[in-house]
């Protein structure tokens, strides 16, 4: 079964926005982003949200091509 292009479109945007804000609020001396601060605040926000979209994304595709649903976000690796 195919991805819905719309939803994975949608997505993408919704995502893309999440990191063009990072990018925005990531001061331009990295000794400026401190703990606790509205600019580290924010990119912790968006990432976040980017991070959480890519796995809704990703787990909707394994479901949506019938590859099982994961147990969790951890990668094996052997």
């Amino acid at each position: 079964m195919a991805l819905d292009k719309e939803i994975l479109a949608e997505r993408i945007s919704a995502l893309e926005r999440h990191l063009r804000r990072v990018t925005e609020k990531l001061p331009k001396n990295p000794a400026d982003f401190t703990q606790g601060s509205d600019s580290s605040d924010a990119v912790i926000l968006h990432l976040w949200q980017a991070v959480q979209l890519t796995i809704d994304t990703a787990l909707a595709a394994c479901v949506r091509l019938n590859l099982g649903s994961p147990t969790s976000y951890t990668i094996y690796h052997k």
